[in-house]
């Protein structure tokens, strides 16, 4: 059986995790009704000054098709619900498949906060960081039980 000290550690690194996604993942739409004032346009700035979306994404296509697989895939999560605990190989395979979507989803969202950031006043990215807001609060509670149950499984097990 776990100690209250162990706990509380355990509880106080899960705390700190979901300040850092919140703030990482939460606050991405904050920026959008900023004016530019006399700011340059990017059709102004050097290409060396500018980043590449090409290199996450060489299409909105290729964006499209992995927003529609997380989005699609967020319902497999159910799936693992309940046993993390039963045993070690139910475990891995819940954190693989987590570590899949979290890679997708972090790259979606990447694209998306970049592509936002070239012109302030494109509703298509507008559209695109909605989009994502909302697959980011379906995906936040389609894993809101994985850490909670990873502290329950006794260190013995």
């Amino acid at each position: 059986m776990l100690k209250l000290k162990e706990i509380t550690n355990k509880v106080m690194r899960l705390a700190v995790g979901t300040f850092v996604f919140s703030f990482l993942f939460g606050n991405f739409h904050l920026m959008s009704g900023q004016e530019t004032g006399n700011l340059p346009t990017r059709d102004q700035i050097e290409t060396k000054y500018k980043w590449n979306l090409l290199d996450i994404y060489e299409t909105e296509d290729l964006w499209e098709a992995d927003f529609k697989w997380v989005d699609g895939n967020i319902s497999k999560y159910s799936e693992f619900e309940g046993k993390l605990g039963n045993s070690p190989e139910d475990l891995l395979k819940c954190l693989k498949f987590d570590e899949e979507m979290g890679i997708k989803f972090s790259r979606l969202y990447l694209y998306t906060n970049l592509a936002g950031d070239l012109d302030l006043s494109n509703s298509r990215y507008q559209a695109m960081s909605d989009r994502m807001s909302a697959l980011g609060s379906k995906y936040a509670a389609a894993t809101s039980y994985i850490n909670p149950e990873i502290l329950l499984i006794p260190e013995d097990k």
